[in-house]
């Protein structure tokens, strides 16, 4: 099977990813107009980020999703853009975690979502992995792209909703 006839196999999967993610888009859009004024507190600083992180990651799939349904795309061209998504998620994650444990420094009682980052970091070093053999071995790894695709939808799923039932203090 070439390339082509695997990346066709995978379409619908790719066009019901960029469906989910849109609709988790959606539920990140509420969480934050439901939370607004907690938000911009002074005190939950790094919140805006972890929304910011979620963002990210929703963008990368959506791009993701749409670079799929692109005919002829190459692997070097997904495995390319992946490796670029993961370098970029790994740095929202990094100063989201920075942001994080300033957070806890100043105020003990402070909401802890530090567990929020360790899925996303995860996911883009596994997509990471799967877009450097991509490109370097040319490799068909779309199973492994999906994987990923698929538990960064879930965690980007699971802060958006960790941003919408935040607790009172």
């Amino acid at each position: 099977m070439s390339w082509f006839d695997d990346l066709r196999a995978w379409q619908g999967f790719f066009t019901l990813l960029g469906e989910a993610t849109a609709s988790f888009a959606g539920l990140l859009f509420v969480a934050l107009a439901v939370n607004s004024e907690r938000l911009r507190s002074s005190e939950k600083g790094h919140l805006p980020l972890l929304a910011r992180q979620t963002f990210y990651n929703l963008m990368v799939l959506t791009t993701l999703s749409l670079m799929a349904s692109v005919p002829k795309t190459t692997p070097d061209t997904i495995g390319g853009f992946v490796m670029l998504g993961c370098i970029g998620g790994l740095l929202t994650c990094y100063v989201g975690i920075k942001a994080e444990i300033n957070a806890r420094k100043k105020n003990p009682e402070a909401v802890r979502l530090l567990r929020a980052y360790f899925g996303p970091i995860f996911v883009f070093v596994l997509l990471l992995s799967s877009a450097v053999h991509m490109t370097a071995a040319q490799r068909d790894d779309l199973q492994l792209v999906g994987w990923g695709a698929i538990m960064l939808a879930v965690a980007s799923a699971r802060n958006a909703w960790l941003l919408l039932n935040l607790p009172a203090n």
